[in-house]
Protein backbone atom coordinates (compact mmCIF):
# COMPACT_ATOMS: atom_id res chain seq x y z
CA UNK A 1 0.00 0.00 0.00
CA UNK A 2 2.91 2.37 0.68
CA UNK A 3 4.02 2.00 -2.96
CA UNK A 4 0.46 2.74 -4.13
CA UNK A 5 0.26 5.83 -1.93
CA UNK A 6 3.55 7.16 -3.25
CA UNK A 7 2.68 6.43 -6.87
CA UNK A 8 -0.74 8.11 -6.63
CA UNK A 9 0.73 11.09 -4.74
CA UNK A 10 3.47 11.50 -7.35
CA UNK A 11 0.99 11.31 -10.23
CA UNK A 12 -1.32 13.88 -8.64
CA UNK A 13 1.56 16.19 -7.70
CA UNK A 14 2.74 16.24 -11.32
CA UNK A 15 -0.71 17.64 -12.19
CA UNK A 16 -1.04 19.95 -9.21
CA UNK A 17 -1.61 23.05 -11.36
CA UNK A 18 -4.51 21.36 -13.16
CA UNK A 19 -6.01 20.36 -9.82
CA UNK A 20 -5.71 23.95 -8.57
CA UNK A 21 -7.34 25.18 -11.80
CA UNK A 22 -10.23 22.75 -11.30
CA UNK A 23 -10.61 23.71 -7.64
CA UNK A 24 -11.17 27.29 -8.86
CA UNK A 25 -13.11 26.73 -12.08
CA UNK A 26 -15.33 23.75 -11.30
CA UNK A 27 -17.40 22.29 -8.51
CA UNK A 28 -14.72 19.63 -7.94
CA UNK A 29 -15.19 19.31 -4.18
CA UNK A 30 -18.97 19.03 -4.48
CA UNK A 31 -18.58 16.36 -7.18
CA UNK A 32 -16.18 14.38 -4.97
CA UNK A 33 -18.54 14.74 -2.01
CA UNK A 34 -21.58 13.62 -4.02
CA UNK A 35 -19.66 10.63 -5.43
CA UNK A 36 -18.60 9.54 -1.94
CA UNK A 37 -14.90 10.13 -2.60
CA UNK A 38 -14.84 12.69 0.20
CA UNK A 39 -16.80 12.74 3.44
CA UNK A 40 -18.61 15.85 4.65
CA UNK A 41 -15.92 16.30 7.31
CA UNK A 42 -13.14 16.08 4.70
CA UNK A 43 -14.93 18.55 2.42
CA UNK A 44 -15.33 20.97 5.35
CA UNK A 45 -11.65 20.49 6.22
CA UNK A 46 -10.67 21.33 2.64
CA UNK A 47 -12.89 24.39 2.34
CA UNK A 48 -11.56 25.58 5.71
CA UNK A 49 -7.97 25.64 4.46
CA UNK A 50 -6.70 29.24 4.30
CA UNK A 51 -5.22 29.07 0.82
CA UNK A 52 -5.90 27.37 -2.48
CA UNK A 53 -2.43 25.77 -2.36
CA UNK A 54 -3.19 24.26 1.05
CA UNK A 55 -6.54 22.96 -0.24
CA UNK A 56 -4.85 21.33 -3.21
CA UNK A 57 -2.12 19.72 -1.07
CA UNK A 58 -4.71 18.41 1.38
CA UNK A 59 -6.89 17.01 -1.43
CA UNK A 60 -3.89 15.20 -2.94
CA UNK A 61 -3.07 13.68 0.46
CA UNK A 62 -6.68 12.56 1.00
CA UNK A 63 -6.76 10.83 -2.38
CA UNK A 64 -3.24 9.38 -2.19
CA UNK A 65 -3.38 7.92 1.31
CA UNK A 66 -5.89 5.25 0.28
CA UNK A 67 -3.90 4.22 -2.79
CA UNK A 68 -5.27 3.06 -6.11
CA UNK A 69 -8.81 2.36 -4.93
CA UNK A 70 -9.43 5.97 -3.84
CA UNK A 71 -7.64 7.20 -6.97
CA UNK A 72 -10.01 5.14 -9.17
CA UNK A 73 -12.99 6.61 -7.33
CA UNK A 74 -11.49 10.07 -7.83
CA UNK A 75 -11.09 9.42 -11.59
CA UNK A 76 -14.68 8.20 -11.96
CA UNK A 77 -15.98 11.24 -10.06
CA UNK A 78 -14.07 13.85 -12.06
CA UNK A 79 -14.58 12.27 -15.48
CA UNK A 80 -17.32 14.64 -16.62
CA UNK A 81 -16.56 17.67 -14.42
CA UNK A 82 -12.81 17.84 -15.02
CA UNK A 83 -12.30 16.15 -18.37
CA UNK A 84 -8.94 17.81 -19.08
CA UNK A 85 -7.53 16.68 -15.74
CA UNK A 86 -8.63 13.07 -16.24
CA UNK A 87 -7.11 13.09 -19.75
CA UNK A 88 -3.86 14.52 -18.39
CA UNK A 89 -3.72 11.90 -15.62
CA UNK A 90 -4.33 9.02 -18.02
CA UNK A 91 -1.82 10.27 -20.58
CA UNK A 92 0.74 10.79 -17.84
CA UNK A 93 0.20 7.29 -16.49
CA UNK A 94 0.46 5.81 -19.97
CA UNK A 95 3.70 7.68 -20.67
CA UNK A 96 5.10 6.55 -17.32
CA UNK A 97 4.18 2.98 -18.25
CA UNK A 98 6.12 3.28 -21.48
CA UNK A 99 9.14 4.76 -19.69
CA UNK A 100 9.05 2.11 -16.98
CA UNK A 101 8.45 -0.81 -19.35
CA UNK A 102 11.25 -2.80 -17.73
CA UNK A 103 9.33 -2.68 -14.43
CA UNK A 104 5.88 -2.84 -16.02
CA UNK A 105 3.48 -5.37 -14.58
CA UNK A 106 0.58 -5.88 -17.01
CA UNK A 107 -1.94 -5.95 -14.14
CA UNK A 108 -0.67 -2.72 -12.61
CA UNK A 109 -2.13 -0.23 -15.08
CA UNK A 110 -5.56 -1.81 -14.97
CA UNK A 111 -5.66 -1.12 -11.24
CA UNK A 112 -5.10 2.60 -11.85
CA UNK A 113 -7.07 3.37 -15.01
CA UNK A 114 -10.85 3.35 -14.51
CA UNK A 115 -12.65 0.33 -15.98
CA UNK A 116 -14.48 2.39 -18.64
CA UNK A 117 -11.09 3.12 -20.21
CA UNK A 118 -9.60 0.24 -22.13
CA UNK A 119 -5.84 0.00 -22.43
CA UNK A 120 -4.79 -1.94 -25.51
CA UNK A 121 -1.30 -2.92 -26.64
CA UNK A 122 -0.60 -1.87 -30.23
CA UNK A 123 2.24 -2.32 -32.67
CA UNK A 124 3.38 0.52 -34.92
CA UNK A 125 6.33 -0.20 -37.20
CA UNK A 126 7.57 -2.77 -34.72
CA UNK A 127 7.56 -0.41 -31.73
CA UNK A 128 5.13 -1.20 -28.90
CA UNK A 129 2.95 1.60 -27.63
CA UNK A 130 -0.06 1.78 -25.38
CA UNK A 131 -3.34 3.13 -26.70
CA UNK A 132 -6.23 4.12 -24.44
CA UNK A 133 -9.73 4.12 -25.78
CA UNK A 134 -12.77 5.40 -23.96
CA UNK A 135 -15.75 3.08 -23.84
CA UNK A 136 -18.95 4.57 -25.19
CA UNK A 137 -21.80 4.85 -22.73
CA UNK A 138 -22.40 5.95 -19.18
CA UNK A 139 -20.41 4.75 -16.23
CA UNK A 140 -22.58 3.00 -13.70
Amino acid sequence: MADETGEVRSLLMRHRLSIVRDLIGTSLLQVLLKAGVLTVAQEEQLTGEPSLDARCDQLIELIARDGFEKFKQFCYAIESECSQLISDLINDKLSQTEEDSARYDGANISTVVPSNITVLPAMTQGDPEVVASFAVGDVA
